[in-house]
C-alpha cells in the first residue's frame, strides 16, 4: 500500500528530494519511498496500515527541520551524453553477477580484476606508495573526525561475545542470544581513506604525499534500496592526497581529467557533476551547501540501460583542512595542509561495464582487454619483464606508452596501421600495447630489415608510417589501410614460398593466449626464458604475452645470441621454461662443455630432428613440442611425447582435419578456426587418441623416379652418425629421375663418403642422397628457420655459375 503526503509547504524540488533522501534512513520496515514531482507528494510504500501515522509524523518532522533549506543548482563539469549513445542493453547478468549476495563469477570476476588493474594504473602514475587496509576500523577513529556525528545512518558497528566463562556458557544455552553480545571497539569500515588518516594521525609527515589504498567498505542501506550498484559491502580504491592547498586542488583537477578521459575512452556514457555528502542532521546542512557552493565534491555518474539507471562510480573530493586537522597531521615545512581523495567504487564500475557492453569479453572496451592481458604485472614496483640483464617495471611500460601518446605522429592512431622495425623487446611491447589499446594496427618487421626494404614492405602492407630503429621517430608512408579493429600483422617466414603479410585481430590473439595457458600446467615459481625474437608469433604470443597474462614470474627475453651467455642465463634461472627453436637447442646442447640440463623446454617453429628430440628428452624434465603457423599461432601442444613427429593435442579454439593431395602419398593438415580455414602445406594425420602427427612439408617431398621421399627420414638417419651436428636434405632437379636428393651436413671428422656408406646400410637405395656436401653452417632465414625452397634456389644458382 501507499501513503501520500503533500509537500505543498515545500518551496522547491531540491528540498523535497532532500527530505526523501533522509526519510530513507528515518523509518524502518517500509518498502520504498520517492518524490512524485507531478503531484508534489512524498510517496511511501509499506505493507501495514498501522505504519501510516508513523510515516506522516516522520515526514512532518523532517519538513520542520529542513524548511530553511534552499539548495543550489548542480554544476555539470563534464558531459558526453550528447555524443555517446546510452546502450539499450538489458541482458540478464544474474548467472555471473549477484549483487544481493555480493557474488561475482566467471567473466564478472575477470572484469573486476581488469578494472582493478586499470584503475591501479591511474593511481600508479601518481604514487608507488600503496596500502591494503582491513575491513575493521576502530570506532574511535570515526568519532575523532566527526563521521559518526555527521553520517550515523551509514554505520555498521561490530558486536562481540565477552571472553568470560559465564557469558560463553549463556551463549551455548541460548544458542547465541543478542542480549549477551556487547559492542566492540570496532566498526565496519565506511571509507578507505579513514584508515589512511588514522595511520598518519598525530605525526609529522613530509608533503606532498600521495597514497593509493584499497579496502572493503560497508554502508547500512535499507533492504529495499539494495540493487546491482547499491550494496551493503563494496570494494573501494582511493587515491589520498595531502599537501599545500594548491597542490591538492591541482592533483584533484589532474585526476578528474585522467579519469574522465579513461571513462570516455571506454565508451561509457555519463557526466561529472558537483555533489554533496548526505549529512543526516539539519544542523549540518550548511556543510552540504558549502560542498556544493565551493565545488569541493564532484561525482562521476554512469548512465546505463537506455538512461533508466544512473549512479556514481567515482568521486573527487577536496576536504581542505578538516581531516588533517581532526587527525593532528602536520608538516613542519608547510604550516597550511589540505587533503583530498579520489574514490572509485569498483563494484559499480563492473556493473557499468556489464550493463553497457554485456557479458562477452570480446565486446568489452579494448582498454580492459589490454589490462587483462598484462595480468598482475600492474602491481606497483614489481618487475614485469626482463631483457637480458635489464629489468622493466609496469611503471616503465606505462611511462613509455604515455610518451608515445604525446608523440604528434602517434597520438591518434585509431584506424591507422603502423609498421614497427625495432630491436629491443620492451620497446616493441610498449608500442604494440599502445596501438592495440587505441584501436590501431601494427606490422612487426625483423630488426635486421634494411630501411629501404622495410619501407617497401610497410607500404605494400598499407602502413601510413614506420617506426624504424628509434621508437620516438615515425617516418610517414603512403599506405592508406584503415583498421576496423586492433590487429597485429606479421610477415610469414618464407619457408613455404614468398613471404607475405598475414593478419590476426587482437581478440584472436587474446583467445589464443587464454587457450594456450589452459593447455599448460604452468607453476607459479617457473620463469619463462624466451630465446625467440618477438616479431615472430612464437616468441611474441607463446613466449612473452602468455607469460604476462599469467602474471606470475616475469619472462626473461634474451637478445644476446652468444651461446655461452644463453647457457649461463638458463643455468642461473631457477625452474626455467625455455622457449626456442630446434636448431638453437641443438647448438646449445653441442656447445655446453658439461652436461646441459633444462627444467622445461618448449620447442616450436620447425620440425625437431630425431637426434635433437632424443637429446632434449634426456636433458629436460619436460619437453613441450608445439606446432603452429603464422596465420593462426599455436595449433597444438604435446608434452613428453615418445615420437618427434607427435605434436600433441589441438587447442580448444581449433579444429583439424586432413585431405589427400594429388601426386603425394601424404595427407595435408587443414586447420579450422571460426570462419578461417588454413591449408598448412604440412603433411600429417590425427591419431585415434586425438594426437596430431606432423611429418614435414608436402612441398619438401622429393619425387625420385616416382618414389615420394620425405627428407626428414634421411636427415634423422644421418644425424645418428657420430660427430654430425646438423643436416638438411632437399630435392634438386635431375634430367633423368625428375629430382635427386642432396644433403648439406655440418660435421667434424666426417667425410661425404662415410655418410654415403652409412646411408647405404640404413636406407633403401632410392633414398640415399646422390649429392652430399660438408658445410660449416646451414643457411637460415631471418627467423632462424631452414627454407628448403631457398636452398633449392641457391643450389640452382650455384650450379648455373659452375
Amino acid at each position: 500500500m501507499e501513503t501520500r503526503i503533500s509537500m505543498n509547504e515545500i518551496s522547491n524540488n531540491k528540498l523535497a528530494d532532500l527530505i526523501v533522501s533522509k526519510l530513507i534512513y528515518s523509518i524502518e520496515n517500509i518498502e520504498g519511498c520517492r518524490f512524485d514531482k507531478e503531484n508534489f507528494e512524498v510517496v511511501v510504500e509499506h505493507s501495514s496500515s498501522d505504519q501510516r501515522a508513523e510515516i506522516e509524523n516522520v515526514v512532518l518532522q523532517l519538513i520542520s527541520r529542513e524548511q530553511s533549506y534552499r539548495g543550489f543548482s548542480t554544476k555539470i563539469l563534464k558531459d558526453n551524453l550528447s555524443e555517446v549513445t546510452v546502450p539499450n542493453l538489458h541482458e540478464d547478468l544474474s548467472n555471473i553477477y549477484s549483487p544481493n549476495h555480493n557474488v561475482k563469477r566467471g567473466v564478472a570476476l575477470e572484469l573486476y580484476d581488469s578494472l582493478n588493474r586499470l584503475l591501479q594504473k591511474v593511481a600508479l602514475k601518481h604514487t608507488l606508495d600503496e596500502r591494503k587496509y582491513s575491513s575493521l576500523i576502530e570506532t574511535q577513529v570515526l568519532k575523532r573526525c566527526g563521521y559518526i556525528r555527521s553520517f550515523p545512518q551509514n554505520l555498521f558497528m561490530v558486536s562481540e561475545f565477552p571472553h568470560l566463562l559465564e557469558a560463553l556458557d549463556q551463549v551455548e544455552e541460548s544458542g547465541g542470544s543478542d542480549s549477551i553480545a556487547r559492542q566492540s571497539k570496532f566498526s565496519l569500515s565506511t571509507a578507505t581513506c579513514m584508515h589512511c588518516y588514522a595511520e598518519l594521525a598525530d605525526r609529522e609527515i613530509e608533503t606532498p604525499l600521495v597514497i593509493t589504498a584499497d579496502s572493503n567498505c560497508f554502508r547500512h542501506e535499507a533492504p529495499w534500496r539494495l540493487s546491482s550498484y547499491r550494496l551493503n559491502e563494496f570494494a573501494m580504491k582511493e587515491i589520498i592526497v595531502i599537501g599545500e592547498p594548491e597542490f591538492v586542488e591541482a592533483k584533484r583537477k589532474e585526476l578528474i581529467e585522467e579519469v574522465w578521459g579513461l571513462f570516455c575512452e571506454m565508451g561509457l556514457a555519463g557526466k561529472i557533476e558537483s555533489a554533496s555528502d548526505l549529512f543526516y542532521y539539519s544542523d549540518d546542512t550548511g556543510k552540504s551547501l558549502h560542498q556544493v557552493v565551493k565545488n569541493l565534491k564532484y561525482e562521476l555518474i554512469a548512465v546505463v540501460r537506455s538512461g533508466t539507471e544512473s549512479f556514481s562510480i567515482a568521486s573527487f573530493n577536496n576536504t581542505r583542512s578538516s581531516l588533517v586537522n581532526s587527525f593532528g597531521i602536520i608538516d613542519p615545512n608547510n604550516p597550511i595542509l589540505h587533503s583530498g581523495c579520489i574514490a572509485f567504487g569498483l563494484d559499480r564500475w563492473v556493473y557499468a561495464v556489464l550493463s553497457s557492453f554485456g557479458s562477452t569479453p570480446s565486446s568489452w572496451p579494448n582498454k580492459l582487454r589490454i589490462v587483462a592481458l598484462i595480468g598482475q604485472s600492474v602491481q606497483g614496483g614489481r618487475v614485469m619483464l626482463n631483457v637480458n640483464n635489464e629489468e622493466f617495471l609496469f611503471q616503465d611500460l606505462q611511462r613509455q606508452m604515455d610518451l608515445l601518446g604525446n608523440n604528434p605522429a602517434l597520438c591518434s592512431p585509431q584506424g591507422k596501421r603502423i609498421a614497427v622495425c625495432l630491436r629491443h623487446p620492451f620497446e616493441i611491447l610498449a608500442i604494440l600495447l599502445f596501438l592495440m589499446e587505441r584501436g590501431g594496427g601494427i606490422l612487426l618487421l625483423h630488426a635486421d630489415t634494411p630501411l629501404s626494404k622495410a619501407k617497401e614492405i610497410a607500404e605494400l602492407g598499407g602502413c601510413g608510417g614506420i617506426v624504424y630503429s628509434n621508437l620516438n621517430d615515425v617516418i610517414p608512408l603512403r599506405g592508406m589501410a584503415l583498421e576496423t579493429e586492433p590487429t597485429i600483422y606479421q610477415m610469414t617466414s618464407g619457408t613455404t614460398g614468398k613471404p607475405k603479410v598475414i593478419s590476426r585481430s587482437w581478440i584472436e590473439v587474446q583467445e589464443e593466449i587464454t587457450a594456450y595457458n589452459e593447455m599448460h600446467d604452468w607453476r607459479a615459481d617457473e620463469t619463462p626464458v624466451v630465446l625467440v625474437p618477438i616479431h615472430h608469433s612464437f616468441g611474441l604470443i607463446s613466449g612473452m604475452l602468455s607469460a604476462l597474462a599469467r602474471g606470475t614470474k616475469p619472462p626473461i627475453l634474451i637478445t644476446n645470441s652468444n651461446p655461452k651467455y644463453i647457457i649461463h642465463k638458463i643455468k642461473e634461472t631457477k625452474n626455467s621454461i625455455v622457449f626456442g627453436v630446434p636448431s638453437l637447442f641443438s647448438l646449445l646442447l653441442s656447445f655446453s662443455k658439461e652436461s646441459m640440463r633444462f627444467h622445461k623446454v618448449v620447442s616450436a617453429g620447425a620440425y625437431i630432428p630425431q637426434k635433437t628430440f632424443m637429446l632434449l628428452k634426456a636433458s629436460t624434465q619436460e619437453l613441450w613440442h608445439q606446432y603452429g603457423c603464422s596465420e593462426l599461432g599455436c595449433i597444438s601442444i604435446g608434452v613428453n611425447q615418445t615420437e618427434n613427429c607427435n605434436v600433441g593435442k589441438i587447442l580448444n579454439t581449433m579444429r583439424v582435419e586432413t585431405r589427400l593431395v594429388e601426386a603425394c602419398t601424404d595427407e595435408e593438415i587443414l586447420v579450422h578456426r571460426k570462419d578461417k580455414v588454413i591449408y598448412t602445406g604440412d603433411a600429417g594425420f590425427l591419431t585415434k587418441d586425438g594426437f596430431l602427427q606432423v611429418k614435414g612439408r608436402i612441398d619438401d617431398v622429393i619425387n625420385v623416379s616416382g618414389y615420394m621421399v620425405n627428407p626428414s627420414e634421411i636427415e634423422d638417419t644421418i644425424l645418428q652418425m657420430e660427430n654430425v651436428r646438423e643436416v638438411v636434405v632437399f630435392g634438386k632437379k635431375h634430367v633423368v629421375f625428375g629430382e635427386s636428393i642432396k644433403a648439406l651436413v655440418v660435421a667434424e671428422n666426417v667425410s661425404n663418403l662415410s655418410i654415403r656408406a652409412w646411408c647405404n646400410v640404413k636406407l633403401p637405395k632410392y633414398k640415399v642422397p646422390g649429392s652430399i656436401e660438408i658445410v660449416d653452417k646451414i643457411p637460415r632465414t631471418e627467423n632462424g628457420k631452414i627454407s628448403r625452397k631457398i636452398l633449392r634456389e641457391m643450389d640452382g644458382i650455384t650450379n648455373d655459375k659452375r
